[in-house]
């Protein structure tokens, strides 16, 4: 007589372990930006770097429009934090090499108009230090580039959490309105000394 149970068998459609748990993963488009803009910011483009720029501004314009203040987690969170930290990881490019176009112009407009969106900019940081608890390892291009495209997308902050390991409030810190408005301010000053 045969021993009959109820169990499905495990498939590899159903068992899952810590082994075969999926990665996240940046969306494909998120990887062609991360691309694009590592050659910029390397002095290496492999796009034409005023219309990736004049792209990029416009789009962080977008996400910066006034608007009520983002809930947390939400799209609007996501996509403004994202851009800010693309621009600042962008700006010394456009100060040095597109300073004779409408681009540097253009990153102080949405540089205030980030601004504009954040103020009253009082450090909202979960972590205890404030505003000394800031990201502040912002030194290599092609790093910040990494983590603004991340920061743009629920996957791309899955991703950066699995790869770079941040505390909780680490990864709080970039959302944090004082924070930003910083970023604002780097921006304005890197492109006005053009």
């Amino acid at each position: 007589m045969t021993d009959v149970t109820d169990e499905t068998p495990e498939t590899p459609e159903t068992f899952e372990t810590a082994e075969t748990a999926e990665t996240p993963e940046l969306p494909e488009d998120h990887r062609e930006l991360i691309n694009d803009l590592s050659g910029i910011v390397s002095d290496y483009p492999y796009v034409e770097p005023e219309l990736a720029l004049t792209v990029l501004v416009d789009a962080a314009k977008d996400a910066f429009a006034p608007a009520a203040a983002p809930a947390p987690g939400s799209r609007a969170l996501r996509e403004r934090t994202g851009y800010a930290v693309l621009l600042y990881a962008t700006c010394w490019y456009v100060c040095h090499r597109l300073a004779e176009t409408g681009v540097p112009a253009a990153y102080t407009e949405a540089a205030n108009a980030l601004s504009a969106a954040l103020a009253p900019a009082a450090c909202a940081c979960a972590c205890a230090d404030g505003p000394g608890s800031h990201p502040n390892d912002l030194d290599d291009p092609e790093y910040v580039v990494e983590v603004g495209v991340a920061l743009l997308s629920e996957e791309g902050r899955a991703y950066f959490a699995e790869e770079y390991e941040p505390e909780p409030a680490e990864m709080a810190a970039y959302d944090c309105p004082a924070f930003l408005d910083h970023l604002a301010g780097e921006v304005r000053l890197a492109v006005s000394s053009g």
